[in-house]
């Protein structure tokens, strides 16, 4: 399912960047949250959804 409009965390998500740990198989977003900082959140285990800040 697309979803129209995504916060990940609750945040506005400005230019982001997606990168796969192939040691872990983990996936990763980082992203310009509500244009104040850079956060990285772990992806879940199918890569839809951004799960915790790491």
């Amino acid at each position: 399912m697309v979803e129209n409009l995504y916060n990940p965390g609750g945040h506005k998500a400005g230019d982001f960047d997606l990168v796969a740990d192939e040691a872990t198989g983990k996936g990763y977003l980082y992203f310009d949250a509500d244009h104040t900082c850079m956060l990285c959140m772990e992806l879940s285990a199918d890569y839809l959804h951004a799960e915790k800040k790491s």
